[in-house]
């Protein structure tokens, strides 16, 4: 609590120096590149509130949300059978302070990883992956009624390559959706690939062209952006075996206006992509350190220009700890939430989410921490309907069971799903007019 009067004062204290030296020009500003070494937490940020779903004798993960109508938030995710490699979908409505209102558990003959969901009408589309006897994948598209009732699939399959899910959005003409697919290729040409499909509401494929460079690639994450154009990001192979941040832009058929390599430490990747500003797009990833550098694995964040891809300024995060990029959001006044994980060397230490919160120009704000249980990850940032934002994810739980008669209590530890909500960004007005610009 302490930090959120804190942020305010500052922001205070901001305004009154501004007016005093209002007769000065602004300092605009912006380090091209900067590293973060952020210090250990002590203790975790202040939350809304969180909440667990799941058992003691399974495994949950939730994966993705959405609001509804009611204000409710619908989260997607998966619970691990017991004696199965096949995972259920499972979606739960939570109000306000994580009340639950309906809970619904999904066995789908095949599934392995339920990747996200998104609005379809009234109801649900949720994006998952599925795994035959011979392990061949396939993409499977699931509709969910507003209750969480799973009405219908698709199956999307190659005849010849495995293809799994990777990314959905709606398309640009508000009735369609932009899938981002990778196949996989038997060994031989050409590598595995990425391919962008616009499909109905039903999942009908409208087109998919596939991005054959020659190497392996996989695109991560996809958005729209203005003039009916979309980004996407990933990584891509090089000729030395290490993976670069990848980036393309796309017209309306998912065809390449551009794509560009990023290519960072002994191996990098993008991972999630927003629109910023109108004119800008931000990402965030994660980037491996160079081989005998003693540092630890680092998230990684950077601006481009829409039109070319170019480079307006990009930050690294790094510490003591792992840390990755694993999504992020943006308001329209350019305030950028940053969700990153982190992952202690030691094992006796928890796996921990820091959800950064940077200004346009690369600024850091407020870097909150959140822990829970022996470890906690999350998978997805969005917003609540008041702005708040919320993370999904999982917690690893350590439950302590004492039976009468029995001399040692018996030790259970189980995933479960975990969301938390944070406060909303504080509203930000950027003095500068231009808030950065690409590099040269």
């Amino acid at each position: 609590m302490f930090r959120k009067y804190l942020f305010k004062i500052l922001i205070v204290l901001c305004g009154v120096v501004y007016g005093i030296a209002g007769a000065h020009a602004q300092d605009c500003t912006v380090d091209y590149e900067l590293i973060f070494r952020m210090s250990k937490p002590v203790i975790g940020s202040y939350n809304v509130w969180d909440v667990l779903y799941g058992e003691q004798e399974t495994e949950e993960r939730l994966t993705s949300g959405v609001y509804d109508a009611n204000g409710w938030l619908i989260a997607a995710g998966q619970r691990a059978k017991a004696g199965s490699a096949d995972v259920d979908l499972i979606l739960v409505a939570l109000g306000r302070r994580g009340r639950m209102h309906w809970e619904q558990a999904h066995s789908v003959k095949g599934l392995h990883e339920v990747k996200k969901m998104i609005a379809r009408g009234d109801g649900f589309l949720v994006l998952g992956n599925l795994k035959d006897a011979k392990g061949k994948q396939a993409v499977w598209l699931g509709f969910v009624d507003a209750n969480g009732k799973l009405t219908g699939s698709k199956t999307l399959s190659d005849k010849k390559d495995g293809m799994v899910g990777t990314d959905i959005i709606p398309a640009h003409d508000g009735k369609n959706y932009m899938l981002a697919t990778q196949f996989i290729t038997a060994q031989g040409e050409p590598a595995s690939h990425a391919a962008v499909h616009k499909i109905t509401p039903d999942g009908k494929v409208l087109f998919g062209p596939a991005f054959l460079p020659g190497a392996e690639n996989k695109i991560l994450g996809l958005t729209a952006v203005a003039d009916n154009h979309y980004i996407a990001v990933g990584y891509i192979m090089r000729a030395n075996g290490q993976k670069a941040g990848w980036m393309m832009r796309l017209n309306e058929q998912a065809g390449i206006d551009w794509q560009r390599q990023y290519a960072r430490g002994s191996g990098a990747e993008l991972v999630a992509v927003r629109p910023l500003l109108s004119r800008y797009a931000v990402v965030v990833g994660g980037v491996d350190p160079t081989q005998g550098s003693g540092e630890n694995a680092a998230g990684w964040l950077m601006t481009v220009g829409i039109d070319s891809g170019e480079i307006g300024w990009q930050r690294y995060y790094t510490g003591d700890i792992n840390y990755a990029g694993r999504d992020l959001l943006t308001n329209p006044d350019g305030m950028i939430s940053v969700l990153l994980e982190g992952t202690p060397a030691k094992e006796d230490d928890p796996d921990y989410v820091r959800l950064l919160t940077i200004n346009p120009r690369g600024q850091l704000f407020i870097s909150d921490e959140y822990f829970n249980g022996e470890a906690a990850d999350a998978y997805q940032i969005i917003k609540s309907p008041s702005d708040e934002r919320v993370l999904l994810g999982r917690t690893k739980m350590k439950y302590t069971i004492e039976t009468p008669g029995e001399p040692e209590p018996k030790i259970i530890r189980s995933h479960e799903g975990w969301v938390l909500v944070g406060q909303a960004a504080e509203p930000y007005n950027d003095p500068c007019i231009q808030p950065f610009q690409a590099a040269p």
